[in-house]
């Protein structure tokens, strides 16, 4: 009996896929803090290079995973062609699967809770029908979110998704999502003292840069902005009372959408624009749909749990985070000029 075991075991080894660990530069994988997806593509020796897309045009089965934390990670470490283990507060009754429907009336959708080595919720997985991996990841957040959400309520736990992973099984194609490292650095000790109210407008922007939740974070950065629209119409009092005219001011003191940045990918109509026009025509619509119950253009209460809000808000908030920066530094170049840190704020 254990001489047919060990034959057994010694059969598996060799069929055993190895792993392969494959080290890429940080550069590589995008603006840090920036959500990215990365594409596994199996090539064949001497064929063609198979298209990434895979075919979009028609619906096929997608197998879909993430794992689950009780804060999600604010970007990722590692990225792995298959499904990942998180950690959760929830044990599933020593159960190693505990299967769960979930998803918007008439589109339900199956999935699995696999519990970690610890006994708790540590991923999560679905198969689904999808066009592409666009709509499988929508499919499979619009039917586990809710689920999270009514965990959170009833036993008052925090509990989150990380990023999700999926394979396109008619074109053996893998997509995992990821957050782009941040880099460590280096700081000289140089003075920090800003302005005050400078402070006050870095603090929420801190805040944002803290958390994994796009609806908060994007909260944060338009409070980020109000902040710095008004000490930018401070300074350009300041500016009038010492000779410099509101209409020359208000220019040096402008921070425009450049042909580069990444609010053009997202909204190729806002190149050129102001930061303020931007927060007013784009940002704000959003900000109302996550900080307000109900908008003038819903018809129902606004719910966190949509995979399309989801999206756009991580987009917005990620597309903001270097705009802010140039207009953070451009106060305080204005601010070293005008010396208003002797002036007070009105």
């Amino acid at each position: 009996m254990s001489k047919h075991r060990t034959r057994q075991n010694r059969k598996s080894k060799r069929r055993a896929t190895p792993k392969t660990t494959i080290t890429l530069p940080t550069d590589d994988l995008g603006e840090p803090g920036s959500f990215q997806t990365l594409h596994f593509v199996p090539q064949e020796v001497g064929q063609p290079p198979r298209n990434p897309a895979g075919d979009t045009q028609v619906k096929r089965p997608f197998e879909v995973w993430s794992p689950v934390f009780n804060q999600a990670p604010l970007w990722s470490n590692s990225i792995q062609a298959g499904p990942t283990y998180g950690d959760s507060l929830v044990f599933i009754n020593k159960s190693k699967v505990l299967n769960v429907t979930g998803g918007p009336p008439g589109k339900e959708i199956k999935f699995e809770l696999h519990s970690n080595p610890q006994g708790r919720i540590g991923t999560i997985r679905a198969r689904v029908d999808a066009t592409s991996w666009l709509e499988a990841r929508k499919t499979f957040r619009e039917a586990v979110h809710p689920v999270l959400s009514a965990l959170s309520w009833r036993y008052q736990i925090p509990i989150s998704l990380g990023q999700l992973g999926g394979r396109d099984v008619a074109n053996d194609i893998v997509r995992q999502d990821y957050i782009a490292p941040r880099r460590s650095l280096s700081w000289d000790g140089r003075d920090l003292s800003l302005d005050s109210h400078l402070r006050a407008a870095y603090s929420f922007f801190r805040e944002g840069m803290n958390t994994a939740s796009p609806a908060y974070r994007l909260l944060c950065f338009d409070k980020t902005i109000q902040m710095l629209m008004a000490i930018r119409a401070r300074y350009v009092e300041i500016a009038e009372t010492l000779g410099t005219s509101k209409a020359a001011a208000m220019t040096a003191m402008e921070v425009k959408v450049g042909s580069n940045d990444e609010a053009v990918n997202l909204w190729p109509q806002c190149t050129g624009w102001t930061v303020g026009r931007l927060r007013n025509d784009l940002i704000r619509p959003l900000r109302n749909q996550v900080a307000h119950e109900l908008t003038k253009e819903s018809e129902d209460f606004n719910n966190l749990d949509s995979a399309d809000l989801w999206d756009i808000t991580r987009q917005a908030s990620d597309c903001l985070v270097p705009l802010l920066k140039r207009f953070g530094d451009l106060l305080e170049t204005v601010a070293t000029g005008l010396a208003v840190s002797q002036l007070r704020f009105v």
